[in-house]
């Protein structure tokens, strides 16, 4: 059920573009002074016993990105809909911790891109707060100057199996660390696949997965499964899309807040180590010089990824692989875009 486990063939259909994890340490370099956070809704698996006396999966778990634009879940379907086997949901599932019902529960995914040592393929590290809470804990305890994941190497690794795995970092020595334009524009190119890979599903293939009509691993959806911890609030700040709600109880839409940690271990701090930046991005192709303007617009970034810069890639080009279009495609792009941009600007100021 491990949402790092992204060998070629897998669970997703980008293999080669996460960090995979193993019970072997992998060591790493952040290609960000943080991940980017993006909200999805759990949707629970659901097993009964059969008439033969024998478990049956009814429903495997799996996410859908969060795309909502208020606190009241508006534009979102999984934040206002009403789960159609909640009755069959394990009791713990049912509630959130005050009690109330909660239908398809939020939790955050936090999205790193890295530069895997061992391969030297940059990559995405994806998991949920389990998998980065040290690495919160020491970016919380920085100065501002220092706030940056970068300066560090790190190791990750698993534990256990099944829904008894966790996942864990560990900091190693803080060292100076050149960050290239190269770099910087492979960074860029796989967190937007990896973001790609999250989009939302129709209405029609969410309530045929949610109702268990489909495998939510099937050709029908660009989800892989995760396993993501209870939401709780992380000093990265969240980036991602819906970053100001926490888990709606539905039927009362009543926001709740994530939880906050309220103890830690903090070490003692470490003198910055500088990362020297990368000089002004001369770009090397077309491509790299549009990833990078592309990462520059903000209404591109986090929800904005699925709500404006999706829909006029699958407009133009008819998807979001964007990495195969010749010069001139990228051309006719950045000016769709750029529209789009305009648009979006301008009805702010209207």
């Amino acid at each position: 059920m491990g949402f790092l486990n992204n060998k070629e063939g897998g669970a997703t259909k980008l293999g080669g573009v996460y960090l995979e994890l193993s019970e072997e340490p992998k060591r790493f370099r952040p290609l960000a002074k943080s991940p980017t956070s993006i909200w999805i809704h759990r949707i629970n698996p659901i097993k009964i016993i059969g008439p033969d006396a024998q478990p049956k999966q009814l429903r495997k778990y799996a996410t859908e990105i969060c795309v909502s634009t208020g606190r009241s879940g508006a534009g979102c379907f999984p934040c206002t809909t009403p789960d159609p086997m909640w009755d069959k949901l394990e009791q713990k599932n049912k509630t959130n911790k005050k009690g109330a019902r909660t239908d398809f529960p939020k939790s955050c995914v936090h999205l790193l891109p890295v530069l895997d040592l061992v391969t030297g393929k940059v990559v995405v590290m994806k998991g949920g707060n389990q998998l980065y809470e040290d690495m919160d804990k020491w970016y919380d305890m920085q100065d501002e100057n220092g706030k940056d994941l970068r300066r560090c190497e790190w190791q990750a690794f698993k534990t256990g199996k099944d829904i008894f795995t966790k996942y864990n970092t560990v900091r190693l020595d803080a060292t100076s660390f050149q960050m290239t334009p190269e770099l910087e524009a492979e960074a860029a190119i796989v967190l937007e696949k990896a973001k790609a890979d999250m989009a939302p599903l129709s209405r029609d293939q969410f309530m045929a997965a949610v109702n268990g009509d489909v495998d939510p691993m099937g050709p029908n959806t660009n989800q892989a499964t995760v396993s993501v911890p209870p939401a709780g609030a992380m000093g990265f700040g969240i980036q991602g899309a819906a970053s100001s709600l926490g888990v709606v109880a539905v039927g009362s839409n009543v926001p709740q807040q994530p939880s906050i940690p309220s103890t830690f271990t903090f070490e003692p701090k470490v003198s910055p180590i500088p990362i020297t930046p990368a000089p002004a991005v001369q770009a090397n192709s077309a491509l790299e010089e549009f990833t990078v303007w592309c990462n520059q617009q903000p209404e591109f970034q986090g929800v904005g990824t699925f709500n404006n810069l999706i829909p006029v890639l699958q407009e133009k080009i008819g998807g979001v692989n964007y990495h195969s279009c010749t010069a001139d495609q990228l051309v006719m792009l950045k000016g769709a875009l750029t529209d789009k941009l305009n648009a979006i600007r301008f009805d702010k100021k209207a």
